[in-house]
């Protein structure tokens, strides 16, 4: 259950902390094969899709995620760049580490990084809680708006990665419903304009416009 904890030592608090966690994510949560080296080299049995991700932060997104020096944080002080980087070594041979810069500018410069190029009809969510949330993409400037190109920033408590990737319910946050409803806004606009195109059409036919809309 949850509890608040005040006027206790450091060490109860981590042991809420590490109770707390263990209760959300799962006894295992924190042994599991992402976080341990030796398992992510030598175990294949126990990989599931954590290697996989792995070697993407390590080939080319470089989303690597070392403790910040400016302000006191949970992950562990030792956890420098230059730790990550040896663990994509340890893990994917030497060598790999000094692929990355390369690889990540070759991916950046590709689908244009903050600003996607070449691509359109996509609808990006992004959650104020989300610690991953300086890796996606924000809202622009009108000025700066990409055609094609909706997103929409969720500014809420709780809401934090994939918060809308579940079935929705009455009990979802105002904010997060609203941009669920355009989200399908400009998913019908762009399956209308799909069917105009493939039918040569400059309007559809009523029953057929209900249908999409």
């Amino acid at each position: 259950k949850m509890k608040e904890l005040k006027h206790v030592s450091d060490f109860e608090l981590l042991k809420g902390f590490s109770a707390f966690t263990a209760w959300l994510w799962g006894q295992k949560f924190a042994s599991g094969c992402f976080y341990d080296t030796v398992c992510l080299k030598s175990y294949p049995d126990r990989w599931d899709q954590s290697r996989g991700w792995r070697w993407q932060k390590c080939h080319e997104m470089a989303y690597l995620q070392r403790a910040p020096t400016s302000q006191p944080a949970l992950r562990s002080p030792t956890m420098f760049l230059r730790t990550l980087l040896k663990q994509c070594d340890d893990v994917f041979g030497i060598g790999q580490s000094s692929k990355l810069a390369l690889n990540n500018a070759a991916l950046q410069a590709t689908h244009g990084a903050s600003y996607p190029n070449g691509t359109s009809n996509v609808f990006f969510t992004n959650f104020s809680d989300d610690p991953w949330q300086y890796a996606g993409i924000k809202p622009l400037e009108k000025e700066r708006h990409v055609k094609d190109l909706p997103r929409c920033y969720v500014e809420c408590d709780d809401c934090g990665h994939c918060k809308d990737l579940h079935q929705p319910s009455h009990t979802d946050p105002k904010p997060l419903k609203r941009c669920r409803i355009q989200a399908v806004k400009a998913m019908k606009k762009w399956m209308m304009e799909a069917v105009l195109k493939r039918e040569g059409l400059s309007t559809l036919h009523p029953e057929l416009l209900e249908a999409i809309m």
